[in-house]
């Protein structure tokens, strides 16, 4: 457990050495991205059968396939067969399946008929950053453990001794951007993500002054739709916090509704131009309305 941080030492516990793991075969992880789930899973997993993970022939990982949005049938399927057959140690075998709510409809169907016949000596251990994203029948058959967060300053003082050259108010600021989980708040700071934050900030800034989406924004967003979404997304967040006001917040649940449509495939130029309609309402300090019509396929 050496490995793990200092915030997880008590789910740790209560996967190990409480009466917890004695009433259920089934533990769901549940907590925002970035809280250090994958280490909880693997010290649990190793503890539970007294061995590394290293090669471990009793223990198998179930997520997303690179470039894939869902876990298939097929994967859920394959760990069935898989926790069917006989265990190579005494202390039973360990299914890890991470980010529990991109199973897609016929997989969580296919894990739930799983968990309500599990085989004999199989544990399972999920995670999940939402509830409410999952089939109520297979929460219903978990036990759930809700991981804390840690404090803003225990958080801080982590991303300071385990990211390099970052001043305090750059953890705080990627603490705010990632719901306070400070290992998605590390990653974010060691991949460019504040140099890209305060890029953005410059051509948001200028908008702001002009009250209206200057030329270098409308081409930011052209350029990268996914990334202008992403970044506007947690623009708004940001001044959400900040100002009590209702426009960021309405301006967040419209991109929101944008990065969805164009998961669907629908017209992504149509579904821009829309938004940026809508992000020069709110910089004139108007009220943006829009909703997703799918036979158009763009915002009405």
């Amino acid at each position: 457990m050496t490995n793990l941080p200092s915030w997880l030492a008590e789910p740790f516990a209560q996967l190990t050495q409480s009466a917890l793991v004695q009433r259920g075969h089934a533990f769901l992880l549940l907590g925002p991205q970035g809280l250090g789930q994958e280490a909880l899973q693997q010290a649990v997993a190793q503890r539970w059968l007294a061995s590394s993970m290293a090669d471990n022939p009793d223990i198998v990982l179930v997520e997303a396939l690179e470039g894939k949005r869902d876990i298939g049938v097929d994967q859920i399927r394959a760990l069935t067969s898989w926790a069917q057959q006989t265990a190579h140690g005494s202390a039973g075998r360990v299914v890890m399946i991470r980010q529990l709510e991109r199973l897609n409809t016929a997989a969580a169907n296919s894990l739930l008929k799983t968990l309500e016949e599990p085989p004999s000596g199989v544990r399972f251990l999920l995670t999940a950053s939402r509830a409410g994203k999952l089939l109520p029948t297979l929460l219903s058959r978990c036990q759930r453990l809700n991981l804390p967060v840690p404090s803003r300053e225990l958080a801080i003082e982590w991303l300071l001794a385990n990211v390099a050259s970052v001043s305090e108010a750059d953890c705080r600021l990627a603490l705010q951007l990632h719901s306070g989980a400070p290992l998605a708040a590390q990653a974010w700071l060691v991949s460019g993500g504040l140099t890209e934050w305060k890029e953005w900030q410059s051509l948001w800034q200028a908008s702001v002054q002009q009250r209206i989406a200057s030329l270098p924004l409308i081409e930011y967003a052209r350029k990268d739709a996914q990334r202008f979404c992403r970044l506007l997304g947690a623009q708004a967040y940001v001044d959400g916090q900040r100002y009590d006001q209702l426009l960021p917040w309405q301006l967040l649940r419209l991109v929101w509704q944008v990065e969805k449509a164009m998961a669907q495939n629908l017209s992504k130029e149509l579904l821009l131009d829309n938004l940026l309609q809508s992000v020069n309402a709110l910089l004139a300090g108007q009220l943006p309305n829009m909703k997703v019509s799918q036979r158009r396929g763009m915002l009405a």
